[in-house]
């Protein structure tokens, strides 16, 4: 079976740190390592709210569910008048690419 690259995008009502550090426990990350001719050549930092994954029969619906997981599980850990809401949630297969690599993340986003 082949990788595929699925791409995340987000917006969650509250904890944000927390919700990306169980994607990225998930093995999702917010960068990625371009080893094309320049100028794509380099890192590139995706925004805050989104993530990406290259894994062997990976899907758009698989990373939907991975992200839902996320979440129940920090919910299972708080109040209920405490708990994270997804407000908004995509995951979309991806092979062709463009961008602007951007700057590293602050540690407490």
């Amino acid at each position: 079976m082949a990788k595929t690259n699925v791409l995340v995008t987000y917006d969650v009502s509250s904890k944000q740190p927390a919700v990306k550090k169980e994607m990225k426990d998930l093995g999702y990350e917010d960068s990625w390592v371009a080893n094309g001719p320049q100028p794509s050549k380099g890192t590139y930092y995706l925004p805050n709210t989104t993530l990406w994954k290259q894994a062997e029969g990976l899907t758009a619906t698989q990373a939907k569910q991975d992200f839902i997981k996320a979440v129940e599980k920090i919910n299972a850990t708080l109040l209920q008048n405490q708990k994270v809401k997804i407000e908004r949630l995509i995951t979309v297969q991806f092979s062709i690419w463009d961008g602007i690599p951007g700057e590293v993340h602050q540690k407490n986003v």
